[in-house]
């Protein structure tokens, strides 16, 4: 520890179980941090096999950053495994697809050490991936509000490894909500909780929907089961403060938060049909062009026996070659040809007149003659009243 010159160090343990897509963006965030007096852990919780050799590959050239691999126990083990042996002498756990953003170490920790009763520090939050915005987690006010449900993320706040120590870490044997249970017990003693006005944390909604605020919201028995586990472990603190009422309080809190989240998911989906909608229009109007388009040229196509019908296959090329349209076709040959660095290629003119025919067909049909066929139109036109 070094806190005589006001730089203390900071423990940052991350718990890793197959996230191989997004710890190297957790790595480069925590790396651009404005505080530089850090250290990593990151413990690999029974990770599959390729998830497990791609973090290997990577502290290949990371020194610095201390791994542990444990079998498959869980986040809190993990986060347990983490902070014991962490030397710094403030702890932040992170998950290992979060991000924080280049100040978050520097403010989080001057908050700390200008108010030496304060337990533990974090800033406001954000969604991104799957989901944008702010996460609009109500403030920290009071140990007593605490109890009723929890404002804290365990993945973004600043805290001292002494009262890590003090409590024992975290509770492995809670499936969720280990994180409030763990603030309850750091904060029953007392202490100040710094909530800093800005947003400098990122938690990752991800898009396959594995986000443990994706599962709970899709399982709410699930959840409401692991949130009494955490009632009936502090049941006497909560009789102390006079919230026997807490369980209807915290449904309707609860209950508040998720209509909240689906009022933002139906947002969401709104802009996503908003926008296929427009694809959608977009694709019927090319599909329209097209079938105007291939309708036109059907009306423009010209089959070799009517051309024949109209004259010698030389006669007709010649006619072609003075027509305006041709002109302009042969102009942008030209310059083809001339960017191209290729020899300017002269008319075709065969002594086979059925190749001339064959030239005759090939031009009239061609993309390019009915999209100038207007021009065409007009040149006959002109002759004709000539």
């Amino acid at each position: 520890m070094n806190s005589a010159n006001n730089t203390p160090l900071v423990s940052i343990v991350i718990p890793y179980y197959n996230c191989a897509k997004y710890i190297l963006e957790t790595l480069d965030s925590i790396k651009s941090q404005t505080y530089t007096n850090y250290e990593i852990i990151i413990v690999n919780d029974g990770s599959n096999p390729s998830d497990t050799q791609f973090i290997e590959n990577v502290l290949k050239t990371e020194s610095k950053i201390k791994y542990i691999y444990q079998e498959n126990q869980g986040v809190s083990a993990a986060r347990n495994a983490g902070g014991h042996i962490a030397q710094g002498e403030f702890l932040l756990f992170l998950d290992a697809d979060d991000v924080i953003k280049p100040t978050f170490l520097e403010k989080t920790l001057s908050a700390m050490l200008q108010n030496p009763n304060c337990k533990l520090a974090y800033t406001r939050v954000e969604f991104f991936e799957a989901q944008t915005g702010e996460w609009k987690l109500p403030a920290y006010t009071d140990f007593k509000n605490l109890l009723i449900s929890n404002k804290i993320p365990a993945t973004h706040a600043l805290h001292k490894k002494v009262d890590f120590d003090a409590v024992g870490g975290f509770d492995e044997g809670l499936l969720t909500h280990e994180d409030w249970d763990y603030w309850i017990r750091l904060l029953k003693n007392g202490g100040d909780v710094i909530r800093l006005d800005e947003i400098l944390f990122k938690y990752r909604k991800r898009n396959d929907n594995s986000s443990l605020i994706n599962q709970l919201s899709a399982n709410p028995d699930k959840n409401r089961r692991n949130w009494q586990a955490v009632c009936n472990k502090h049941q006497s603190l909560l009789l102390e403060n006079n919230l026997g009422y807490v369980d209807l309080t915290t449904q309707n809190s609860e209950l508040q938060n998720e209509k909240e989240n689906l009022q933002q998911d139906i947002v969401n989906l709104n802009d996503d049909i908003a926008s296929l909608k427009d694809r959608i229009g977009s694709l019927e109007q090319n599909n329209k062009n097209l079938a105007y388009q291939l309708s036109k040229n059907k009306q423009n196509q010209i089959s070799i026996p009517a051309l024949q019908s109209m004259g010698g296959g030389r006669d007709k090329l010649s006619y072609i070659y003075k027509t305006p349209s041709y002109k302009i076709i042969r102009g942008f040959r030209r310059l083809n040809w001339k960017l191209r660095g290729r020899p300017k290629k002269p008319h075709f003119n065969s002594l086979d007149d059925q190749q001339n025919f064959n030239e005759a067909f090939r031009i009239l049909n061609s993309f390019a003659w009915n999209i100038l066929s207007p021009i065409h139109i007009l040149y006959k036109l002109f002759k004709r009243n000539k």
